[in-house]
């Protein structure tokens, strides 16, 4: 059993971006779900993950020397209204691990008991929040893309109050960093001791290593490569119909990794404005305004990192203007070059805007479910029955009209439909977090019952490949059902 080598490397910076913080003791910590494949695929020996020794670190029961967990400082805009003082409130930077792939990894708990900036909240979380990222977070990492990564759920033998009872758990977390757009405001609140600077040049290092960590400007070399990741992580998010739901700005991660997911679901009928947050009254956070909110959350990094781009105000400005300009431009061609390849097409330019353009008129008014659409679009090149496909939509009259315009586009591929319907299978997944599995896996979860959340996760792992155990999973949202609600339940 081979325990991996700890350190915190984040402690090497100013003490006012953390304080050192040990979780709560649980009375009666116990594994609920253990992700031991991720596990081993970056060197984390399954033994030790598995072992009392681990579980006693993590649940607090232990006294391990030299464990010195701590919980991030942060602030954040919340829905357009800026927090200076947010911070971990339940949640502790355990330690860092170089993995077998040669990545630095956080390995972080979610639901450890309050810090310092719980702000009167118990700092708890229940089973069911736990294991709704983990459902999410594999699913996320099995269609590519960037996310956190649960490593482990365990209960803690507590009950939590939230509505009602509810089990307590534990959720440990990998990351490859943690510092988020609202770690770079609460630095740029402090006085003294460059601590935005240091910030800044703690992330190149970590997690921009191909920057020059002498080069004059490179703090601006910094913020270019961070739009880039965010554009590309928000066009990945919008094609598979991701709606975060809290997109603040201390949940934006500038590793452009994918993070606290809460009030998050996948769309299922298309609605472009969808909001399933029970929070987001206004819809700021919905499908079709992703985009705009990352850009306006990039805005406010800019705003941080300023004095770090030039000396003089006004160059420094043109400087941030410059790079968030381009933020848009390089959102719009991942996005475009997603939905082609998701219609199957290797379109460009003009012509792919006005394919992508007719094809959300058409999603808009034909109201389909949006995962199976694309999904059933390549069994009819396959020679399956297009009956499936018009059964999505609520109105069919606008889907014949597109096909149309798809089978020319199809007819001029250079490759084969079979091919073409290959292609699309492998990128167009069957299965997603539909919010009636996900209830119904949470809620039998909560009273100890893991079969529906077992279940779920294995085709969750695995969405690209049909299997007739799951047929029950392809059911089409009634309309009433795209006002249903999440929570974030901490």
């Amino acid at each position: 059993m081979n325990k991996p080598e700890f350190d915190i490397t984040y402690s090497q910076l100013p003490a006012q971006l953390y304080a050192h913080t040990k979780p709560d003791p649980a009375p009666n910590a116990a594994y609920v779900w253990l992700n031991n494949s991720w596990a081993q695929s970056i060197g984390l020996d399954q033994a030790w993950l598995s072992s009392d020794d681990a579980l006693g670190m993590f649940s607090g029961t232990e006294d391990v020397e030299g464990y010195a967990p701590l919980a991030m400082a942060y602030s954040g805009h919340q829905f357009g209204h800026f927090s200076a003082q947010l911070g971990d409130g339940r949640a502790l930077l355990i330690g860092e691990i170089v993995g077998s792939d040669a990545t630095r990894y956080d390995l972080h708990l979610k639901g450890s008991g309050s810090t310092v900036y719980s702000r009167r909240g118990d700092g708890k979380s229940t089973l069911r929040a736990a294991l709704k990222e983990a459902l999410f977070s594999e699913y996320m990492a099995a269609i590519g893309i960037s996310a956190t990564r649960t490593l482990a759920v365990f209960e803690t033998g507590e009950m939590v109050m939230r509505e009602e009872a509810h089990k307590g758990a534990v959720l440990l977390r990998a990351a490859k960093s943690l510092i988020r757009v609202g770690t770079f405001e609460f630095a740029n609140i402090m006085k003294g001791e460059d601590i935005v600077k240091k910030l800044a040049d703690f992330l190149i290092v970590r997690e921009y290593t191909d920057i020059d960590i002498e080069a004059n400007d490179r703090h601006q070399q910094l913020f270019t490569q961070i739009v880039t990741r965010q554009a590309e992580l928000i066009a990945k998010w919008m094609s598979q119909g991701f709606i975060h739901g809290v997109m603040n700005s201390d949940n934006m991660a500038l590793s452009g990794e994918t993070i606290d997911f809460g009030p998050c679901a996948f769309m299922e009928r298309f609605k472009p404005n969808q909001v399933f947050s029970s929070i987001d009254k206004n819809g700021r956070y919905a499908w079709n305004r992703q985009a705009e909110m990352a850009m306006w959350n990039l805005s406010k990094l800019a705003q941080s990192l300023l004095d770090l781009f030039d000396e003089n105000q006004e160059t420094a400005i043109q400087i941030a203007e410059e790079e968030l300009n381009k933020f848009f431009p390089q959102f719009m061609t991942h996005f475009n070059q997603l939905i082609m390849h998701k219609l199957g097409l290797s379109i460009e330019g003009a012509q792919a805007e006005d394919m992508m353009n007719q094809t959300f008129a058409m999603l808009s008014a034909a109201k389909p479910d949006y995962t199976l659409f694309f999904r059933y679009l390549g069994d009819v090149l396959m020679g399956e029955d297009e009956s499936l496909l018009v059964a999505l939509c609520a109105d069919e009259q606008p889907l014949q009209s597109w096909l149309s315009v798809w089978r020319g586009h199809i007819e001029n591929e250079a490759i084969t439909t079979t091919e073409i319907a290959q292609n699309m299978q492998q990128i167009n997944p069957i299965y997603v977090p539909r919010f009636q599995l996900i209830e119904r896996a949470l809620e039998q979860a909560g009273n100890g019952e893991l079969t529906a959340f077992n279940h779920l996760l294995k085709a969750l792992q695995n969405p690209y490949i049909e299997a007739g155990e799951f047929a029950d999973y392809l059911f089409i949202a009634a309309d009433g059902d795209a006002d249903e609600q999440t929570f974030c339940e901490t």
